[in-house]
């Protein structure tokens, strides 16, 4: 019996094959009609699932379900979080018992499964990002049945936004809900961003435009040319602004990378602009002030009088 429930425990996560000349018993060829077996059928083992005789349970079942499928695959509800199919004992909701033509058994294919019960909307769905890439199926230890904790579930396929000598502070700290929705509606302008966020070069500056950065930086920044808090000034004024105000604005993702960079003040090594090919930043920063060009504009340098002043 041991080894018919190490088959099963197999056979139902990786699904079955049927074997070249296998042949399905008399009365029962409609269970042969799929792709991937469950183990007992694949071992003519009907008796792990069945009784020979009638049963009151139900057709001809050893145990009523779920207990009948606990008995091999007791861990399915094991941790903190347990999906509610799984919670009230629902497996046929998603799975096959005995073919399928999808692997694991399941009743159709994935993501359309979940679709029947969770909304098919946000960006990872635009992506085809396959919903078992971050949620387990089961159960889990995490909220929302995390594969793991955020940051290292997000870090799965976003991996590189944290390479770079100087890293944005939500990607530091892989608090990457401040910027990002999870599942984001892509139907919508600034789809995956919790607020607005030009992703051009050049924007047309107008009120509340940089509405995300706004959410931890100074909208004087942008806003005030007169904004002394920032290193990235001349002795009286805002190079922020100057550039952000400008016509045609320039965005903040001309200058800066937004999640990691090898350069100070996450400055970006390369300008993009529209229709040309990249070109290097060419700034370098010193206690005083920085240099600055030729890329979009000859060589610049600024000058302010407090070297210490933080950069914000």
């Amino acid at each position: 019996m041991k080894k018919v429930k190490t088959w099963l425990l197999i056979g139902l996560a990786a699904g079955w094959a049927l074997g070249a000349g296998a042949a399905p018993p008399p009365g029962h060829r409609q269970l042969f009609s799929g792709t991937w077996f469950h183990a007992p059928v694949a071992d003519d083992d009907c008796t792990v699932c069945h009784t020979v005789h009638r049963n009151p349970v139900g057709p001809n079942l050893q145990a009523p379900v779920p207990e009948l499928c606990y008995g091999c695959h007791e861990n399915m509800a094991a941790r903190d979080e347990v999906h509610e199919p799984v919670g009230e004992g629902r497996c046929t909701d998603c799975h096959l018992v005995h073919t399928s033509d999808e692997k694991k058994l399941l009743v159709r294919r994935v993501p359309e499964l979940c679709y029947e019960c969770h909304p098919p909307d946000g960006e990872h769905v635009a992506r085809n990002t396959l919903c078992p890439s971050c949620h387990e199926v089961h159960s889990s230890d995490t909220a929302r049945f995390l594969k793991g904790e955020r940051t290292r579930n997000c870090g799965r396929c976003h991996a590189d936004k944290r390479e770079g000598e100087s890293l944005h502070e939500p990607a530091r700290e892989g608090k990457c809900l401040i910027c990002h929705f999870t599942h984001p509606d892509p139907r919508f302008e600034n789809r995956g961003l919790r607020g607005r966020y030009p992703r051009t070069a050049y924007a047309r500056y107008e009120k509340g435009i940089y509405g995300l950065c706004d959410r931890c930086h100074a909208p004087a920044l942008h806003d005030d040319p007169g904004f002394r808090e920032t290193r990235f000034r001349t002795r009286d004024e805002n190079l922020h602004a100057r550039h952000v105000r400008a016509e045609p604005g320039v965005a903040c993702s001309a200058c800066h990378d937004v999640h990691a960079s090898d350069r100070a003040a996450l400055v970006s090594a390369w300008v993009r602009l529209p229709g040309k090919e990249p070109v290097p930043m060419g700034f370098i920063a010193f206690s005083t002030g920085g240099t600055c060009g030729p890329s979009c504009h000859d060589t610049t340098t600024y000058v302010r009088e407090a070297p210490e002043e933080e950069l914000r």
